[in-house]
């Protein structure tokens, strides 16, 4: 026999104030977790980072009419993607204000005066890409001054170059990180909805290296910029604005990985040719600027008074390291007295 009143009501089993918040924020640090797990998923337009990190013919790229030695192009150890490349939507920009801010509030400094920035001017528009956040992006999609720009760095070549982004017809590429290195550099690849339409361009090269752009005989058109210590950057640009990168690896920001890589002359990856002429180290930082004859001036960077002395908007000037600058160009550049 049921003993409880006929007007009783079914007794509440969860409410938030008897437990039911634990529930929502477990719900809410699960979706989290999700977002977190899924991201290779959303980087690469719903397909997950391909290649082994060994095997360059596991990454998926046709190399059907690969016009660069085969034996100097080499799986980095990162599948496709594992670099995370940043696209347009992805800019996150802040005022030099802002900057002092969260040096001010945030334990560890964003970026201070002594620090590298990629600086980019066009059309009245400056912004800073500092070389702290491109450790960890190597490539930033971006629009500046109304003309869509790839701001490169690759950490292993101290290497900075910075490409329109249009093809021959206007259309915009979007470069990502494709997982192999020619000649211990960075190659790319443009993003497209079928990966047999990719092709693979090697930075220091500024060119494809294989796909339908070598079909096409695409190149990249470079772009001016300047490599300079914020500081210098900042008095030149009172407007300007810096790439944030993503908050979620602020403290990845702030260290730098291959500090240990450049405190010896030793490289990670194959070379050809390699470079051996006693005047500079491997590692030492040049700046190449190109002549009317087609052929390349390259400056040792430590005998500048500044790292962009010899900036010239007309002739978008090339900084790297002497090794990765020789094995791409040996035979067409004159080393300055």
């Amino acid at each position: 026999m049921n003993d409880s009143p006929a007007h009783e009501q079914p007794r509440k089993l969860l409410t938030f104030s008897s437990g039911g918040w634990v529930i929502l924020l477990s719900l809410f640090f699960t979706g989290l977790a999700a977002v977190l797990v899924g991201w290779p998923i959303i980087a690469t337009r719903g397909e997950r980072a391909i290649g082994d990190g060994q095997r360059i013919d596991t990454y998926g790229f046709g190399l059907g009419n690969l016009t660069v030695k085969r034996d100097v192009l080499v799986a980095s150890g990162f599948a496709k993607d594992g670099i995370r490349a940043l696209t347009q939507d992805l800019v996150d920009t802040i005022t030099p204000a802002e900057v002092e801010l969260i040096n001010k509030n945030e334990r560890g400094n964003f970026l201070i005066d002594p620090d590298r920035v990629i600086g980019v001017s066009i059309g009245g528009e400056a912004r800073a890409y500092p070389l702290r956040v491109l450790n960890q992006h190597e490539i930033v999609n971006d629009v500046v001054g109304g003309v869509p720009v790839a701001i490169t760095y690759h950490p292993l070549c101290d290497s900075a170059v910075v490409v329109d982004r249009r093809d021959k017809n206007g259309q915009v590429r979007v470069f990502g990180v494709s997982g192999l290195l020619y000649n211990s550099n960075l190659v790319m690849y443009d993003r497209q909805k079928d990966q047999k339409d990719e092709s693979l361009w090697v930075q220091l090269l500024f060119k494809p290296i294989a796909g339908p752009a070598v079909t096409r005989g695409d190149v990249l058109e470079r772009v001016p910029f300047r490599l300079a210590r914020w500081s210098d950057w900042r008095v030149e640009n009172p407007g300007t604005t810096v790439l944030r990168g993503q908050r979620v690896l602020k403290k990845e920001y702030r260290r730098d990985p291959y500090a240990p890589y450049f405190a010896n002359d030793d490289l990670k990856f194959a070379v050809s040719p390699l470079w051996t002429d006693a005047r500079l180290e491997r590692k030492a930082r040049i700046v190449a600027v190109p002549q009317a004859d087609g052929t390349w001036l390259v400056h040792d960077g430590r005998k500048l008074s500044r790292p962009d002395a010899l900036f010239d908007p007309a002739a978008p000037q090339v900084h790297a390291c002497i090794f990765a600058w020789h094995a791409m160009h040996a035979g067409r550049y004159k080393l300055a007295d």
